[in-house]
């Protein structure tokens, strides 16, 4: 006998819970290579202005651009409506395609200015913005090994990851690397109507989100047996026949 179990969150009154909830730390890096001139490169402005027109004031957004180095183009500053207009043009400014594509630096600052914030109790969304396109020798291993780090990070509560692909010539193995699994997803972005869809789609589930590391128990009864179907079987485990489920957050 098929059976479904879901979970079903207290009905609330989205405008209070946007009003109550607690700022959101918005980490966005920016590849600015060579290979992200021309329409790439607009596109990627125009994912910067709209995610700036959805954020509140009581969150605060941090900038990193990168090519052949990484830079911090901006640290964790609050987007209250007198420094907004300030970050977009400071943003417009430092979006100037050249050289090459070094995400392993970009990800290393990034994650760098992230644990040494001073509130680690405010939830973090990463914004990966890029072709995707490494050339400085860095493997799709070690792009994860460095995203491990940061989901691990004692200085991070709550972390939700979207990494965004510009262009069709971009490079969706390694974009898709970023997001570790059930903390993000990737976006393929190739039209000026696809950005607000994508970062609409992210900031939903960033600003949305109200709890992490939940654990759900279910069993049978006695001389019933159980079985979990393939697709829904990760993080479960088993004993006897109880099952538990293990989910990173819920937005």
């Amino acid at each position: 006998i098929p059976t479904l179990i879901q979970i079903e969150v207290p009905e609330m009154d989205i405008q209070n819970f946007q009003e109550s909830r607690k700022g959101v730390d918005f980490m966005l890096v920016i590849d600015t290579s060579g290979s992200m001139s021309g329409e790439k490169i607009k596109l990627v402005k125009e994912s910067v202005e709209y995610l700036l027109d959805e954020i509140q004031g009581k969150d605060r957004l941090a900038v990193v651009k990168f090519s052949t180095k990484a830079t911090k183009v901006i640290d964790f500053t609050p987007a209250n409506k007198s420094n907004k207009l300030e970050i977009k043009n400071l943003v417009n400014e430092n979006l100037v395609p050249s050289t090459s594509t070094n995400i392993g630096d970009a990800l290393k600052l990034s994650i760098d200015m992230i644990r040494k914030r001073k509130d680690f109790s405010r939830k973090v969304g990463f914004l990966f913005l890029s072709d995707g396109r490494d050339n400085k020798g860095n493997s799709i291993n070690s792009i994860i090994e460095k995203m491990n780090m940061l989901s691990q990070a004692k200085e991070v509560n709550g972390l939700h990851v979207c990494s965004f692909g510009y262009g069709q010539d971009h490079d969706s193995k390694m974009l898709l690397a970023i997001p570790r699994p059930n903390e993000g997803k990737f976006y393929y972005v190739d039209k000026i109507k696809n950005v607000d869809i994508s970062i609409i789609n992210c900031l939903g589930e960033v600003l949305t989100f109200y709890a992490k590391d939940l654990e759900i128990s279910f069993s049978a009864s006695p001389n019933v047996g159980l079985e979990v179907r393939k697709s829904y079987s990760k993080n479960v485990k088993k004993i006897d026949n109880e099952f538990t489920k293990t989910i990173n957050h819920i937005a």
